[in-house]
C-alpha cells in the first residue's frame, strides 16, 4: 500500500522559510516502518536545504521525491534542482546526478 510523508514542524518551517517546494510521487510500500523512513527522507531533505542551490537563482528550491517498485524491492530517490556533486568530492557516493 502507498503511503505519504509527514515533515517535522522544524523542518516543516525550513522549507517555508527558503520557498522551496516539494514534489512528492506516490511512494511503494517498505519493509521499514514508516517512522524510521519519515527520518531517513527527513535527513535527506534536510541536506538538500542546506547544500542545494538552482543554478538559475530566480527558481525556488525544487525537491523531488519517487519510488518505484520492482524486482522485489522498493527503490526511493531523493532529488533537487541544484547543482549535483562535483566529480572530486563524490568518491563515497555510488550513484549521483545532477538536477
Amino acid at each position: 500500500m502507498p503511503w505519504s510523508l509527514c515533515w517535522s514542524g522544524k523542518l516543516a518551517s525550513r522549507l517555508v522559510e527558503q520557498g522551496a517546494v516539494i514534489e512528492c510521487e506516490p511512494l511503494p510500500p517498505a519493509v521499514l516502518d514508516k517512522p524510521r523512513l519519515n527520518d531517513l527522507f527527513e535527513v535527506l531533505v534536510d541536506n538538500a536545504l542546506i547544500h542545494a542551490r538552482p543554478l538559475d537563482h530566480t527558481q525556488s528550491l525544487r525537491i523531488r521525491i519517487s519510488g518505484e517498485r520492482g524486482e522485489g524491492l522498493s527503490r526511493y530517490r531523493v532529488a533537487d534542482n541544484g547543482r549535483g556533486i562535483r566529480t572530486n568530492t563524490a568518491s563515497g557516493c555510488s550513484r549521483y546526478s545532477s538536477g
